[in-house]
């Protein structure tokens, strides 16, 4: 079987690296897409929003924040809050 996936990266895997803002388990979201064998998959974990990786950051090794989205190939960030408003406008 077959999926196809959205990438996650850790800060050391952009173009900027880990900086000391960044926090231990924080991801970026990104605009890379593949199709992967289900086997290929490890685990499963969960990503959330700084609110709710506030309440949940003692649940284990499986929780990680995710609060903007990185471009691969601009290698820019987007806050992921901005992107929720923007498609809200595009729906009106």
């Amino acid at each position: 079987y077959w999926i196809r996936a959205r990438w996650y990266m850790i800060p050391e895997e952009t173009a900027s690296g880990r900086q000391a803002h960044n926090l231990k388990r924080e991801v970026y979201l990104t605009n890379d897409f593949a199709d992967i064998e289900m086997d290929c998959i490890l685990r499963h974990c969960y990503v959330k929003s700084p609110e709710e990786f506030s309440k949940a950051s003692n649940d284990g090794d499986d929780v990680f924040l995710c609060e903007y989205e990185y471009d691969v190939h601009w290698h820019s960030f987007k806050r992921l809050a901005e992107l929720a408003d923007g498609d809200a406008e595009s729906d009106r």
